[in-house]
């Protein structure tokens, strides 16, 4: 009976230790997946807030505003918009929007646009750039 006991409490142990591997493993997958979503909607977020920045730009130049460089908040980001080529009829604009998370890297984007004679703003480019460090 001692002998039966013994093999009985080995496969209770060994049967509940493989039980807690399976449960650490699919818990800790499962936390790694909630950490990618996250990530992914506050680069989503971002990108979101560096193109609202651009579009702002836009509308300042429709309404002949040239502001070199100014800010606005977004979405909880800090977007920096910087625009060259004021008074041209070619204008850079660039708009970098910041988390204010050292963890989570800036979203950049750059523009470039044109305006004619009647005063029309053509986007010629946009495009997602990397940051600088």
């Amino acid at each position: 009976m001692n002998n039966r006991g013994a093999a009985l409490l080995i496969s209770t142990i060994t049967i509940t230790g493989i039980l807690i591997i399976v449960v650490v493993t699919i818990t800790s997958r499962a936390f790694s997946e909630i950490n990618l979503s996250a990530d992914d909607k506050r680069s989503r977020d971002a990108q979101t807030s560096a193109e609202a920045g651009i579009k702002d730009a836009l509308i300042q130049l429709v309404k002949n505003q040239c502001n070199p460089t100014y800010s606005l908040s977004e979405n909880g980001y800090s977007v920096t918009i910087n625009i060259s080529g004021c008074g041209t009829s070619s204008f850079g604009i660039e708009s970098i929007a910041y988390s204010g998370d050292a963890n989570f890297p800036a979203k950049r984007m750059v523009a470039n646009a044109t305006k004619d004679l009647n005063g029309k703003i053509t986007v010629t480019s946009i495009k997602e750039m990397a940051t600088n460090p």
